[in-house]
């Protein structure tokens, strides 16, 4: 897999922030992989996992129902950032993370979209996709806003809500 900048605008277009995360040794992260915290209990290995306070790409993502559509709630409910830069596994270090800003992803379907639409994470079988996201609505698995509407699109630019947005940018 490509390290991928998944940014649309530097800092002198709109000031975005960004902040440090520790990786785990046994994880591989790639830049604009979509970022979880791990800060409560049972959010890997089939809900079996302890919260550790480090961040993981969503494909790790697996709660102890074990379905899609819980998983995206956990990775939406547990959203940090998106990866400024690539990880290597066997190195547990900190790396860079963007939590704000506007941001490009493929969709997992391409469809029409209009501006303020619910971006939510976006899988298959029961894992997450770490760069790839969907669109729905009544989701509360919301992990940003569609920014650029238009027809038959199969990639979305979005705004990203993380942990750190405030309570008011999720009333959508």
């Amino acid at each position: 897999m490509n390290d991928f900048n998944r940014k649309l605008y530097g800092r002198e277009w709109g000031e975005s922030e960004y902040a440090e995360a520790p990786v785990h040794g046994n994880t591989q992260i790639y830049k604009g992989d979509l970022l979880f915290l791990d800060r409560i209990d049972g959010l890997r290995d089939k809900g079996t996992s302890s919260a550790d306070y480090y961040i993981y790409p969503f494909s790790l993502v697996s709660g102890s129902t074990r379905t899609l559509e819980s998983n995206k709630l956990l990775a939406g409910q547990n959203f940090i950032g998106v990866a400024t830069w690539h990880s290597d596994s066997g190195v547990t270090e900190n790396i860079g993370i963007h939590i704000d800003g506007l941001f490009r992803y493929p969709l997992k379907n391409s469809r029409t979209l209009r501006t303020s639409y619910k971006v939510v994470p976006a899988g298959s079988g029961v894992t997450c996709y770490n760069q790839r996201v969907a669109t729905e609505s009544g989701s509360s698995s919301l992990i940003g806003v569609v920014a650029n509407s238009g027809k038959f699109q199969s990639e979305v630019e979005m705004s990203i809500l993380t942990l750190f947005a405030s309570e008011t940018r999720y009333q959508i």
